[in-house]
């Protein structure tokens, strides 16, 4: 039997826009369109599954990286006898599989919708002191007329920053309003000084125990958009912060039961952070911030640092602008009939060995400025 890997990288826009295409919802920004390719980059027995086929160079870049990925497969083709995986559940990839006969098992959307909410980590883990759920004008007002810091607003299905509003100025406070009346409700968290953010990455069969698959760092920038992911040996990521990570990953664990017991399976990953206490300045650890109910790029760390870490003890990825050519993503793409899509960002690997981590990374200065 075939089996196909499709990276939907557009599962959070699927979740909050329904209705559309597979091709509508991929083709709506470049970002998922270019990280769709990922499959490329993360398929070793799978068969890589794409809408759009990469320029022509594309697969010599990565094999001068190191990199050999098996050919890849367009959606317009047939696969008798094959079964197909995503990043993330998906209607359009359902219907699409049920059209070609191809098996692709999936948890019910809606409890998928559930898990993946802000609300539903509200409500099932220890809230970060101060936060609240939002559901009328007046518990937004409220808030606005009581507040003493910083608050930021996030939308039930945001994902890496967006869907973010910061209450600063009195036209934050028209904006939320305007927020609140389309999504129903909106989780309003203070504004902490943050450390460190990390993730930890599970795999939650349909029957059976859970399984840890490891843990990454986070690099955001200061309005929690994601920038990158750093793995490696736990012990050296997280440093003094290792007990942290221990006392996450209790918290984690009766989460991840608790998932699993609701019906969902598949990939999950699990966001944390440290912060600074504003009354005492201790570093204390909230458990668990974000649900993605879908694979991750934390995982897509974990998955090349543990294939091509050449005996370095960490690794990073880092998504942004990037003129350079030799990164994991094609610099272009190409329909038949249409012009080239050209992409201006890249996804580049960096190894991290002590000395550099020493001088340049640890203990903690990738950021821990920016935010």
């Amino acid at each position: 039997m075939c089996s196909l890997l499709f990276t939907n990288a557009s599962f959070d826009d699927e979740l909050s826009f329904k209705g559309g295409s597979l091709h509508q919802h991929l083709f709506r920004h470049f970002v998922p369109l270019q990280l769709h390719f990922l499959s490329c980059i993360l398929a070793q027995k799978e068969t890589p599954l794409l809408a759009i086929r990469p320029n022509s160079q594309y697969y010599l870049h990565l094999q001068k990286q190191g990199l050999h990925p098996p050919p890849y497969a367009l959606l317009e083709g047939e696969f008798p006898s094959s079964s197909l995986s995503s990043w993330g559940a998906s209607a359009h990839l359902y219907a699409w599989a049920q059209e070609k006969n191809i098996s692709y098992e999936i948890p019910s959307l809606d409890i998928v919708r559930m898990i993946h909410s802000k609300t539903f980590v509200c409500k099932h883990t220890q809230r970060l002191p101060g936060s609240r759920i939002l559901s009328c004008i007046e518990e937004l007002q409220d808030l606005w007329r009581t507040k003493q810091e910083l608050f930021v607003l996030k939308t039930p299905l945001s994902s890496s920053g967006r869907g973010h509003l910061f209450m600063k100025k009195q036209e934050h406070l028209f904006q939320a309003q305007a927020l609140l009346q389309k999504e129903g409700s909106l989780i309003a968290e203070p504004w902490m000084q943050r450390i460190l953010d990390f993730s930890t990455q599970w795999w939650i069969p349909k029957q059976g125990t859970p399984t840890y698959l490891g843990a990454t760092l986070c690099y955001n920038t200061e309005r929690g958009m994601y920038k990158g992911s750093f793995a490696g040996e736990e012990s050296f990521l997280f440093g003094p912060y290792l007990s942290h990570l221990e006392e996450h990953l209790r918290h984690a664990q009766l989460l991840v039961n608790l998932v699993q017991n609701l019906g969902f399976f598949g990939h999950l990953g699990l966001d944390a952070f440290i912060y600074i206490c504003p009354q005492t300045r201790m570093h204390i650890l909230q458990p668990i911030v974000e649900i993605n109910a879908r694979k991750t790029m934390g995982l897509v760390a974990l998955q090349l640092y543990r294939r091509y870490a050449n005996n370095s003890p960490c690794l990073s990825i880092q998504y942004h602008l990037h003129k350079e050519e030799q990164g994991l993503l094609p610099t272009s793409a190409h329909m038949q009939g249409s012009s080239p899509i050209k992409f201006t960002s890249q996804l580049i690997l960096e190894h991290i060995f002590t000395d550099t981590a020493k001088n340049h990374y640890f203990p903690f200065a990738f950021n821990y400025t920016t935010r």
